[in-house]
C-alpha cells in the first residue's frame, strides 16, 4: 500500500511511531498537525519514537506529546521518546520500577 505522508490521517490506528528525520520542517509541520488532529480523542497512550529529532520543537509545540526519556545514538542526534500521556500514566513509568 502506498500513501501520502501529507495526506495520511489514520494514525489512531498505531500505538507507536518510530521516526528517523523523515521529512524536510514543511512535510513534518503537516505530518504532525495530521497526528495530533488524528489522535485528539484517543484514550489510550501513543509512543513517538524520534531518531535525529531534528523537528523536536514540532512534535512537543501542541502539547499533545511531552518528551518522557531520550537516549544517545552512536552519530551523536539523540533518540527522543514522546507519549501523549504524563509520566504517571505511561507505559514507560511503568518500564522503571
Amino acid at each position: 500500500m502506498r500513501a501520502d505522508a501529507i495526506t495520511y490521517k489514520d494514525y489512531n490506528a498505531y500505538s507507536m511511531l518510530y521516526l528517523y528525520h523523515p521529512f524536510r520542517k514543511e512535510i513534518m509541520r503537516q505530518v504532525v498537525a495530521n497526528i495530533h488532529s488524528s489522535i485528539s480523542a484517543r484514550e489510550q497512550e501513543m509512543l513517538v519514537i524520534y531518531n535525529n529529532p531534528v523537528c523536536h520543537e514540532l512534535i512537543i509545540k501542541d502539547g499533545v506529546f511531552c518528551k518522557q526519556r531520550e537516549y544517545p545514538d552512536g552519530w551523536g542526534n539523540g533518540i527522543f521518546v514522546y507519549s501523549n500521556k504524563n509520566l504517571q500514566h505511561s507505559r514507560l513509568h511503568r518500564s522503571l520500577s
